[in-house]
């Protein structure tokens, strides 16, 4: 699942950039797809350097079911190039992927985050934090099995800087319930949630906003059927220094719409939601958006969900 920020500057046209979307579900006795899309920034700053890649962390416990586990793990990189003896030094995130190394259950709390950067000796270091809840109570799980076995991959830049970039950071918040099968839809695009972020006025031509942490909290453990990461610029005024922005951070429940309604579970719940967001300024540079959508399509087979059934290959830009 991405949501971040490409850096341009290591880029050296013509050049092509591809992504792979996978789906990993129980296929059950009908054929299905899934819907994707991702907003990715291209970044380039003269002088400001970028450093991208991910962190592993498995989460494993025999009786974890229900309970909230937490796991932190130090990233450390090599302090070279752009990134060696910089004023500034700040860690972004980029994205997440989160798979069941066994019989999967059904998320009701999630938090990633990353912490602040340090020098290391001739390493910078900083935290990636996972806090993890997850059950299973319906029907269709084993109630005898409370174990929890996943791998989480969690993206992020690294981004190096001394004149160049101002930052400032903020957290949004938000709340908001569903009434199950008879309750109205759940729209996406009624859960954007607008905010100012106020920079330093006038010498920042350009700007752009990324996570630093993502948390959702729901009242229960529910059949996940739409999910929604992404913060945007919606405008930037430079000379104010201030930038206006969007965010839409959201978890979806079976409803009313799903085909099989009449058998499908759509419990009324609830669901607090919370991002760490920055907002980095840049003296010269440039920042585009990129948009990219597509579908993937999996036939049933009666398999579990511990496999890839489905892959697409798709060309970022």
């Amino acid at each position: 699942m991405l949501f971040g920020l490409l850096a341009a500057s290591f880029l050296s046209p013509p050049a092509l950039f591809s992504g792979e979307v996978s789906e990993r579900a129980a296929t059950g006795s009908g054929s299905d797809v899934a819907d994707y899309r991702s907003r990715l920034l291209l970044v380039d700053a003269p002088g400001v350097g970028f450093l991208q890649g991910s962190t592993a962390i498995h989460v494993q416990d025999p009786r974890g079911e229900g309970r909230t586990l937490h796991r932190s793990y130090t990233q450390r990189v090599r302090a070279a190039g752009l990134l060696q003896d910089r004023q500034q030094l700040h860690v972004v995130l980029g994205g997440f992927d989160l798979r069941s190394s066994r019989d999967p259950d059904k998320l009701s709390g999630l938090g990633i985050s990353v912490g602040e950067v340090r020098y290391v000796g001739e390493e910078v270091a900083f935290d990636v934090d996972l806090s993890l809840r997850l059950d299973c109570d319906s029907a269709e799980c084993d109630i005898f099995d409370r174990a929890v076995d996943y791998d989480v991959a969690v993206m992020w830049t690294l981004l190096a800087a001394d004149d160049q970039v101002r930052v400032q950071t903020t957290t949004m918040d938000s709340d908001y319930s569903w009434v199950g099968k008879k309750g109205a839809e759940l729209e996406s695009s009624s859960f954007v949630r607008a905010g100012t972020i106020q920079g330093e006025p006038d010498n920042f031509s350009q700007a752009f906003t990324a996570f630093r942490g993502i948390f959702m909290d729901l009242d229960d453990d529910h059949h996940y059927q739409e999910w929604a990461t992404v913060i945007r610029p919606l405008a930037y005024d430079p000379v104010q220094g201030s930038a206006r922005v969007g965010l839409s951070l959201l978890f979806k429940q079976w409803n009313q719409r799903s085909r099989a309604r009449l058998l499908s579970y759509a419990d009324r719940g609830s669901a607090r939601v919370r991002a760490d967001i920055a907002l980095f300024q840049l003296r010269q540079g440039w920042v585009e958006e990129e948009v990219v959508e597509g579908s993937v399509h999996w036939k049933a087979t009666g398999g579990a969900a511990r496999v890839d059934n489905s892959k697409v290959q798709q060309v970022l830009f």
